[in-house]
């Protein structure tokens, strides 16, 4: 395929330069002025023979222009907010031309909420995106917007096939509602984008104030999308567009790791290093040549009881004769990257039919997406089909139909959580992508038939004679996927209880299929000129089937595959049905009417909306094969269970209205109001009440600065209003029953109790914004700056704030009395057509920055701390600092000689005074959390001593970083010339961090696992200190080492990433015509090309908590406080694309 792309793009720059070679005879000059009907000139307007995409000019700072044509050509005469003319030569050598304001070009509308408004009058905050530029991704809708949109934070956390982006619109405004915007697609609103087909989108605007996203009140205050499909045109003859696309995507980057020697040597200096403490605590001689049998009964001999694990070598690593690496120790050196990661193909199809009549229009599309994905098994498959239908029933009525249909099936790899396997219920477990960083290079990935049973019995020596000749019988088949390695290590030498990545990646059975509809027609009657009455009635309805099943080919904890007992916990299928059900009915008057100067636009409509869930699951264990994966195939009834049951309904009912008053394109004033029931909140908070209001002046249409302005356009805008957030779940405000046993007698009996309590009067957050706005254009429009400030205020912010444990229950959901979150930031989009005419070149860039800040919480609580992975604390909201920032002890480099000798002072003053210090005791080295002889050590970290008061301990960990960006942007660039175009675009970030909870295993320095590259430079002695940062490697992980929560854990998220880019061209018309076909594009595009990032991990835009999953047990309810970890998400892929677009 790709050597058929080649082709075809090598045939068509053949065929331009033939084009552009040839010559025209007849030609002649033809020069003149373009002028506006009040004599200025039109600085910049294009001249253009028609039907030519590489003759034209454009006209100079006089108002001239000169142009070649030939007698019976015609010209195009084009410029910004004037009305396009052609004029047919029929000799004459000099055409003026005098160009008419074009009234619709200031009637120019936008999709702001229930029905259309112009965009001059238009006060608010909005960022519009149209579909050209959404169609020169391979990516999804949220994809395409990467980098595009001021104001808005769009990041790509995920990178699984099929998945979503992460949109955050001006900051994080809620401790633990969602802050994901509105999605709202022809009028209907919905819960996500990734469903829709991006050639089927006419355009997206995004509001962003609270004063534009009032109109949605309680569902507004993050922001809203709206969506606008594609629909037919009056007088349009059938088009038909068949668009089709294939690509290859590969990792974008890979991660810097140790290969097999410098892994054995860290194995092998963290076993030493831990020898030697243990031998100090037992005032004993140090040899590092002393074997396995000499180490334990010395360390037993001085009281000190060690395995192997901590102390010893495994002959699979050592030799003691040689006192050398085993030979089998470099057998191998797998890159697990290489083997993990594949490149994937992903292909489009896209045919769409669109035309119209002077009584119906119509759009009809059918998309097919396949998406295999960069880990296999993964993949995502998705159909999607669309119906537009609008009809003129007679003058005053007319009636639409929309239908859409999508239909996905994924394939999963359970990428995210921590290594180790495990059952359902541990946490995190069989995360394959931290399997593969973990995962030994100096294990195989395949097995090549040189491992027996016997020789896993040498191997292993102390892991157990069954075990070994269970783990070697199925190692030993040649090609097979070798299996268990690092569980068999796991029992006695301290190897971390992994699986292979592979056996997780192909043999973790994880399926998704989703089938969603959406129907909605609605009737317009406009009974008087101006005045709009319409019902619209819409109906959503998915399904969704998943299910999972965890063979016992993979091995869990130190149990190795195919292991008697995996049956109970670790041998397990899942199956689960879901469905949704969400009914609208929205009914709206609008009026609008022009006397004079004065324009007026009214709204008044009301609308409901009803929502159900019904979900539906089991999980059962005891299998005895792998045959059929399926719950069905247990063989014992009792080892069932119900897994994810759950239902619930929600109904909102709202009144609105919208006015907006503009005079003579000058002064435009819109004010809003919303009133919404709910049914999710409080008795006595059932209402809740949304006004906005905003106004502008356009001050260069002033009659006393038009003259001292021309071909410049200034305006000023300013808005306020508030809106809310409504997504706390369904029945936090109600008492609800849950079941439990209790001991009666002397028996157990069935019971019920009070799960939560009442409160009625739990509400929304409510959320204040100020926008001041700035639009500047210049050049009759080439050059354009839109700019905001804004300041918001969030109050009544919901928590689930801990109750004392006699209640019968552990927390309560309710508003935090006069709590406030802070965001304020400022904007910035230009956008400018440098070039017009032959040579066409724009360039567009966006700045955003935004300061996130907790002002209060509750009476008594000034912080509030967050627990992940391990139980760690690793992030705290606290008064005076942004939304779940990271907790962490901060380092001050790494412990010498020197110091060590220093804190050995320490340690005898702190032994002889009963371990406490004497007051005034001024400390020789630096202070440690332990001072037990076995735990001290050179080369171990350093931490700061934050209140001063000699010890290490919780009361010195402190904020260390932010998880939010300092600033944000985008910029792009295209050119086009004689049917080719190119276009660029990039995004970046700077200043924000990543807790990259992977450390815990990959830079911990236990030689447990695999590690990043970065601990090749750690430390060994004060003559070979490595960097300063990197410890030393130490087996047993303890209070001194490297294994606290500390700042080494925290990187730095800062990059740069060209994010897309396009060469397309578009063959001209004269070979069109000879194809009998309309249009003939053929184009290459780019998704993710490069980043430039110093983070350790894969994709510094990861968000484990904020991408969530398909099961029930995936992510954390309060993911706001828990930003920027990560866990081992799906990375990104680059990727590549080749494809043609016809038109019929």
């Amino acid at each position: 395929m790709k050597r058929q792309l080649s082709i075809i793009v090598t045939f068509a720059l053949m065929l331009f330069s033939v084009l552009s070679l040839s010559a025209q005879p007849g030609k002649v000059v033809v020069s003149g002025t373009v002028k506006s009907d009040s004599g200025e000139p039109l600085v910049g307007a294009s001249v253009l023979v028609k039907g030519s995409t590489t003759r034209g000019t454009i006209v100079n700072a006089d108002g001239t222009y000169q142009i070649s044509a030939s007698e019976g050509e015609t010209l195009i005469y084009d410029c910004l907010g004037f009305v396009s003319q052609e004029v047919k030569l029929t000799g004459a050598t000099r055409v003026d031309i005098v160009m008419i304001e074009d009234t619709n070009f200031l009637d120019e509308t936008i999709v702001v909420g229930y029905a259309p408004m112009r965009k001059s009058d238009f006060t608010g905050s909005v960022a519009s995106v149209k579909s050209d530029e959404l169609q020169k991704s391979t990516a999804t809708v949220g994809q395409a917007l990467v980098g595009r949109v001021a104001g808005v934070e769009i990041r790509q956390a995920n990178g699984a096939p099929g998945a979503g982006v992460n949109i955050r619109v001006r900051g994080v405004n809620s401790l633990t509602a969602s802050t994901a915007p509105l999605y709202v697609v022809d009028g209907y609103p919905v819960a996500d984008d990734d469903f829709i087909n991006p050639n089927d989108i006419e355009s997206i605007e995004i509001l962003k104030d609270a004063a534009s996203a009032a109109i949605y009140g309680s569902r507004g205050a993050s922001g809203v999308v709206l969506i606008t499909t594609k629909r037919g045109r009056d007088s349009e003859r059938a088009t038909v567009t068949y668009d089709f696309s294939y690509g290859v995507q590969t990792l974008g980057r890979k991660v810097d790791l140790l290969n097999a020697r410098e892994f054995a040597e860290l194995y092998v200096d963290a076993r030493n290093n831990s020898y030697w403490a243990y031998c100090q605590k037992g005032g004993i001689e140090y040899n590092p040549t002393d074997d396995n049998a000499t180490r334990t009964t010395k360390l037993k001999g001085a009281g000190i009881n060690q395995g192997v694990d901590n102390i010893g070598l495994s002959p699979f690593f050592w030799d003691f004769s040689k006192n050398d690496f085993a030979s089998t120790a470099l057998q191998y050196d797998t890159d697990w990257q290489d083997q993990y990661f594949r490149a994937a193909g992903i292909q489009r199809h896209n045919v769409s039919v669109t035309g119209g009549s002077k009584n119906i229009k119509y759009m009809a599309s059918v998309g097919y997406l396949n998406q295999a994905g960069i880990i296999g098994p993964s993949g995502h498959k998705q159909i999607n089909a669309r119906v537009n239908i609008d009809a003129k029933v007679s003058k005053r009525i007319s009636v639409a139909a929309s239908y859409a249909m999508t239909n996905t099936k994924t394939d999963e790899v359970k990428t995210y959580g921590r290594s180790n396997s495990g059952g359902e219920n541990v946490e995190g477990a069989d995360g394959a992508t931290q399997a593969c960083l973990v995962a030994v290079p100096n294990f195989p990935a395949y097995n090549d038939g040189s491992i027996t049973g016997t020789e896993a019995w040498a191997i292993a020596n102390n892991n157990g004679a069954n075990t070994a000749e269970l783990w070697g019988s199925y190692n030993s088949e040649k090609g097979s996927l070798a299996r268990s390695w690092m569980n068999f290590f796991s029992k006695n030498w301290g190897i971390n209880s992994s699986e292979s990545p592979l056996v997780l990646a192909n043999e973790l059975s994880i399926k998704n299929t989703k089938v969603r509809h959406n129907l909605t027609v609605s009737a317009t009657w406009e009974p008087i000129d101006g005045l709009k009455l319409k019902a619209q009635l819409g109906r959503l309805w998915d399904d969704q089937t998943y299910s999972k099943f965890r063979p016992n080919s993979i091995g869990a904890g130190s149990n190795i595959a195919y292991t008697p007992g995996l049956e109970s916990s670790s041998h397990y299928a899942i199956s689960r049905t879901m469905k949704n059900q969400d009914s609208l009915g929205e009914f709206t008057a609008s009026y609008n009417h022009k006397w004079g100067n004065h324009r007026l636009d009214a709204l008044l409509g009301f609308t409901v909306q009803d929502h159900t869930y019904n979900s539906i699951g089991i999980m059962a264990t005891q299998f005895t094969n792998n045959r059929i994966p399926d719950v069905s195939a247990t063989v014992d009834p009792n080892a069932v269970q119900e897994y994810g049951v759950s239902r619930y309904e929600y109904n909102l009912l709202s009144y609105l209205g919208r006015v907006n008053y503009s005079y003579g394109d000058r002064y435009s004033l819109t004010a809003s109001f919303r009133a919404d029931g709910s049914s999710r909140f409080g008795s006595q908070s059932k209402w809740g009440y949304f006004p906005s209001v905003s106004g502008g002046w356009t001050l260069s249409n002033e009659p006393f600065l038009k003259d001292a302005l021309k071909d410049m356009t200034i305006r000023l805008r300013a808005s306020w209003g508030i809106s809310g957030n409504n997504n706390i779940g369904n029945y936090a405000s109600i008492a609800t029953i849950d079941t439990g046993v209790t001991g009666m007698g002397n028996g157990i009996n069935s019971t019920s109790y009070e799960k939560a309590f009442v409160d009625a009067a739990l509400s929304w957050e409510t959320t204040k914004q100020t926008n001041i706005g700035l639009d500047l254009g210049f050049f009759g429009g080439r050059l354009n700056l839109i700019g905001n400030y804004y300041l918001s205020n969030t109050s009544d912010v919901l928590y689930q704030l801990g109750i004392p444990a006699i209640s019968g229950s552990t927390s309560t959901t309710t508003n935090l009395s006069d709590s406030k979150i802070q965001n304020q930031g400022f904007d910035i989009q230009i956008d400018a057509r440098i070039l017009e005419g032959p040579v066409t070149w724009t360039v567009g860039t966006n700045f955003s920055l935004n300061r996130n800040k907790v002002l209060y919480l509750a009476e008594g609580v000034d912080e509030i701390f967050s627990t992940t992975m391990r139980s760690a604390q690793t992030h705290v909201t606290k008064v005076g600092y942004p939304i779940g920032s990271f907790l962490a002890y901060r380092t001050d480099g790494i412990m010498t000689e020197a110091d060590y000798q220093n804190v050995l002072k320490d340690r005898a003053v702190f032994e002889a005074n009963g371990k406490s210090f004497p007051a005034g005791y001024k400390l020789q080295g630096p202070a440690v959390p332990d001072y037990a002889l076995e735990y001290l050590s050179p080369g171990n970290v350093i931490y700061h001593n934050t209140n001063g008061d000699y010890k290490i301990t919780e009361d010195d960990r402190e904020i260390v970083g932010s998880p939010y960006p300092d600033f944000t942007g985008g910029f792009n660039t295209g050119i086009s010339f004689k049917g080719i175009d190119i276009a660029v675009g990039f995004t970046y970030s700077v200043g924000a961090k990543v807790i990259n909870f992977n450390d815990y295993y990959c830079y911990n320095m236990e030689g447990s696992g695999n590690q990043y590259g970065v601990v090749r430079n750690r430390w060994k002695s004060d003559a070979e200190p490595g960097d300063g940062f990197v410890p030393r490697a130490f087996r047993h992980g303890n209070k001194n080492t490297g294994m606290k929560i500390s700042d080494r854990y925290i990187d730095n998220a800062n990059y740069l990433r060209m994010s897309t880019a396009s060469i397309g061209y578009n063959f001209p018309k004269s070979i069109c015509e000879k194809l009998h076909i309309q249009g003939f594009r053929i184009y290459v595009n780019g998704d993710n090309l490069f980043t430039v990032t110093n983070y350790r991990g894969f994709n510094p835009e990861v968000d484990q908590y904020s991408v969530g999953g398909k099961t029930v047990k995936e992510g954390k309810s309060n993911a706001n406080m828990m930003p920027g970890f990560d866990w081992g998400s799906y990375p990104i892929a680059r990727i590549i694309t080749g494809g043609i677009k016809l038109t019929f």
